[in-house]
């Protein structure tokens, strides 16, 4: 307990880049992550169930094309006046989805909203790549990803209490002001930070690189499978919880909080077993079998207990939980903080999973019921299993 005091004395911080980076981490987590499921069904109040999907496919094209421009942005002005851009724009962002209620005035809001979640995190990944050293990648990334964790398993709850009846702008507000501390730590801590020369984002040029180079390749496609499994139930369990199952938003909020604490538990003590002990491969591939087997099963619960559903969606977050740990730590142990193109690249991994999630989904429903979408993913996700074993453990 001492030591994780002096790690948090904010002297100590202060001499400590990695720490305080994670502690940005963890309040964009907070900002981007009260919201995040909300937003379905936010939408679904002004268009519809099926109408939803469409607006997240066409979130995540607009993603991608923010990525490149993210990217362009860092080389020539630099990291930091870049994340200070973004951060404007996603005020005004909140501020227009918090006083508006014109679906088309909304939707723009929200497509800001939705590039930055993406977008941001992004720079974030400069500055701690920046500050990691290899060997001890494992571990840096674990608790930057612990502390994450711990935002993610708390915001659920939080907005399922805010929302109350329909309550929607009181989220969108609590995710304004996550932003205040955020901004407090880039201010006073990266405001000169010396950028490194960053590779120059050529698409063609870094999609032959990613091509040619078979470990990214298939992190990168790991990383896909993972983050539409994220997609499907970022988009359709609030749904399906909600107006199926017949849960109020506070108690969605206690499953989603249960369910997320398995990232708390697990995702630091696995980065620093791949350091030392296990491969990031022998993970990785029993992740997918775990995060298979117990999305599958939520197909075939028809129990309305609390407990039952908090207890299924903890099994499959244990699964997602051991290959996004994975994911990252390979990732950035075979790269550094100057390649920004190939960084980009692995980063449109959410919103090319956004993409094909929704869209995918969307043709779904119109021939089965919602419940059969985990069925489907569970199956799918079983295609990560080509790839997990496919690459070469750097231990």
């Amino acid at each position: 307990m001492d030591k994780i005091v002096r790690v948090f004395n904010f002297k100590n911080l202060k001499k400590n880049s990695t720490w305080i980076i994670s502690l940005m981490g963890m309040f964009f987590v907070l900002h981007a992550g009260i919201p995040i499921y909300i937003n379905s069904a936010f939408l679904s109040a002004f268009t519809g169930e099926q109408f939803v999907g469409i607006i997240f496919t066409i979130a995540s094209f607009l993603s991608i094309l923010g990525i490149i421009a993210t990217t362009k942005s860092i080389e020539k002005f630099g990291d930091y006046k870049t994340m200070v851009f973004l951060i404007l724009l996603e005020i005004i962002a909140l501020v227009g989805m918090i006083v508006l209620n014109k679906l088309v005035l909304i939707i723009p809001a929200f497509f800001i909203h939705f590039i930055f979640n993406f977008t941001f995190g992004m720079n974030i990944d400069v500055l701690l790549e920046h500050n990691s050293k290899d060997q001890k990648t494992g571990a840096i990334r674990g608790a930057y990803l612990t502390l994450n964790n711990f935002a993610w398993v708390i915001v659920p709850i939080l907005a399922g209490f805010m929302v109350g009846k329909n309550n929607y702008w009181k989220v969108y507000l609590a995710s304004l002001v996550f932003l205040i501390p955020l901004v407090f730590l880039l201010n006073s801590n990266f405001r000169k930070f010396r950028d490194p020369k960053y590779e120059r984002l050529k698409l063609w040029k870094t999609f032959m690189r990613v091509q040619k180079d078979k470990n990214i390749k298939n992190i990168f496609i790991v990383s896909v499978i993972m983050r539409i499994f994220f997609a499907v139930m970022v988009i359709y369990t609030p749904i399906y919880l909600l107006n199926h199952i017949g849960f109020s938003f506070s108690e969605m909020g206690i499953i989603l909080t249960v369910a997320l604490s398995a990232y708390l538990f697990l995702e630091y003590p696995l980065g620093k077993l791949s350091d030392t002990k296990f491969g990031e491969k022998e993970i990785l591939t029993a992740g997918f079998v775990v995060l298979a087997i117990t999305t599958v099963v939520i197909s075939y619960i028809t129990s309305t207990s609390l407990a039952v559903w908090s207890l299924a969606l903890f099994g499959t977050r244990i699964g997602a939980a051991m290959i996004e740990s994975m994911s990252e730590t390979y990732f950035f142990k075979n790269t550094n903080s100057s390649d920004t193109d190939i960084l980009s690249f692995f980063r449109t991994a959410g919103p090319v999973a956004y993409l094909i999630a929704p869209t995918l989904g969307s043709l779904f429903l119109i021939f089965f019921d919602l419940k059969y979408i985990f069925l489907a993913t569970g199956i799918f996700v079983l295609v990560g299993l080509k790839y997990s074993l496919s690459i070469k453990d750097t231990n």
